[in-house]
């Protein structure tokens, strides 16, 4: 059997929600200061007082944030172009050049810009020769935190990967190779293109619009039939933080990983008389809820089944988001909303 056929970058890519946006500029400007403090004489009660600190301050929070949105940058654009998990030794490589090499050279070159319009050429080697070295080790340092996080959050998803991979492989051995694998039938579905330097067509940026135009894999898709089927057999959907795959809780207690559709396509395909948003991104399916109950300001969920994961068998209780109560409300008692 041809090993072409199986390997492991022809599968999907693995895209999370990093959840960064809100953070970039309070890290921006932890770290601007911290680097301000850093290389000064002062203490930050004394530095505080000193119209000087903040003139410093001002460009080295800009230029960290510059920083932290290229980093975050290179990896939402790289997880869509070279997953970690196709071409692990590419993929490192081209997450240096792209998250390290090329921050640290920005870096370089503000603060020689910084230095001149200062008028204090001098300080540009001593910055290079002391302080650049630093500040280079924490770029690496938050690559690694960003790699950390995808790490973590699509750990369930890389095993149900890896599972289901496994199992085509299984299948393809006792067919022969003459049988090609799923993953080879549709376009789209192979990692994108290699090249050296970042495609825009790999920036992916979910819109949370409704009524937005068919495509990609809706087209393929019978509404009807699908409504049909997801009432019957699907408890309730979680992305997991996940951005182009989510999680089926399925009524029969089994929880299985789809890497063909997003929450998105699910906003257009579901009937949402029948699903509803309990919480950003996960939606749960009427008929598998118990009784709702409240307690306080939340609404809880309990569903009628229980679920096998990872090997260990447990209850699910799905938590209202506060400012979804209401229309929690509206959608399960039939209460009209303000806006009705």
């Amino acid at each position: 059997m041809q090993k072409h056929f199986l390997r492991m970058r022809h599968l999907p890519p693995i895209q999370i929600q990093y959840f960064d946006g809100w953070i970039s500029a309070i890290v921006a400007l932890f770290i601007g200061l911290f680097m301000v403090l850093y290389t000064g004489d002062d203490g930050f009660g004394k530095a505080i007082r000193d119209w000087d600190f903040y003139k410093a301050a001002g460009p080295s929070c800009l230029v960290a944030y510059i920083v932290l949105n290229l980093v975050s940058r290179s990896f939402k654009q790289l997880d869509v172009s070279h997953p970690w998990y196709a071409r692990p030794l590419m993929r490192t490589a081209l997450q240096l050049y792209h998250g390290v090499i090329i921050p640290s050279l920005v870096l370089m070159g503000f603060f020689a810009i910084y230095f001149i319009e200062r008028e204090a050429p001098d300080a540009i080697p001593r910055y290079y020769h002391i302080d650049y070295p630093f500040a280079v080790v924490m770029v690496l340092a938050v690559n690694v935190i960003y790699l950390n996080y995808f790490m973590q959050k699509s750990r369930s998803a890389r095993r149900a990967i890896r599972n289901w991979w496994e199992a085509q492989a299984a299948s393809m051995a006792a067919d022969g190779i003459g049988k090609l694998p799923p993953w080879q039938r549709r376009k789209g579905l192979g990692a994108g293109p290699r090249r050296l330097l970042l495609a825009v067509k790999s920036v992916v940026i979910p819109k949370r619009k409704r009524g937005r135009p068919v495509r990609g894999i809706l087209e393929h898709v019978d509404k009807e039939k699908f409504q049909q089927e997801a009432k019957v057999d699907v408890a309730c959907y979680d992305n997991s933080g996940l951005k182009e795959s989510v999680w089926e809780y399925r009524m029969d207690g089994t929880r299985e990983f789809n890497m063909k559709l997003s929450v998105m396509d699910l906003y257009e395909l579901l009937d949402r008389q029948q699903f509803f948003e309990y919480d950003q991104f996960k939606l749960v399916n009427r008929d598998a809820i118990a009784e709702p109950y409240k307690e306080g300001i939340y609404w809880y969920l309990p569903l009628k089944m229980r679920f096998t994961v990872d090997g260990r068998n447990q209850a699910r209780v799905l938590k209202v988001t506060k400012r979804r109560g209401k229309e929690f409300e509206a959608w399960w008692f039939g209460v009209p909303t303000d806006s009705d």
